[in-house]
């Protein structure tokens, strides 16, 4: 099996919409450069995969002034995405959009407290979460599943919480 975390870097996706790169407000690349931190500690239960998403997602992403993150995923926005149907092998583009789902993202998800797509919280440190960070709605991106394969997720919108 090949170690994920030591594959060279592939260019960046080409899916993202022209002009509309990745792109982090300072606050939020610092935290999940203390998240990549956590995963080489043990200190924080991840995915094998989570570090690898982490550093691509700190080196594509452009810095961007916090003032003008509006429209981005950001810590502590709610996302609206879709995850495309069948695996992210490059055969087709006309796959079926799965059903829209919405979450509240955070670096910090409480402790015990039930986390994923289906409670409503999107913790960065989840491959989902990690892979969303920083996207801008109408941005499409590889999703890297726990089992290894890989889907598509689409942002459809993004909120500022209430």
């Amino acid at each position: 099996m090949t170690n994920i975390c030591r594959m060279p870097m592939p260019p960046p996706s080409s899916r993202a919409a022209p002009g509309q790169p990745t792109a982090l407000p300072d606050t939020d690349r610092r935290k999940l450069e203390q998240h990549l931190r956590h995963c080489g500690t043990g200190r924080q239960p991840a995915s094998p995969f989570l570090a690898h998403v982490l550093r691509r997602k700190i080196a594509v992403a452009r810095p961007l002034p916090e003032e003008q993150a509006d429209g981005i995923v950001t810590g502590g926005t709610l996302v609206r995405y879709a995850i495309l149907d069948g695996p992210e092998d490059g055969s087709s583009d006309a796959r079926a959009m799965g059903p829209e789902q919405s979450g509240l993202l955070v670096h910090r998800a409480r402790t015990g407290a039930p986390a994923g797509a289906a409670s409503g919280v999107i913790p960065v440190t989840s491959l989902l979460g990690a892979t969303l960070i920083g996207m801008r709605t109408g941005q499409r991106a590889p999703l890297l599943c726990e089992d290894g394969t890989i889907m598509s997720v689409v942002v459809l919108g993004v909120d500022a919480p209430a």
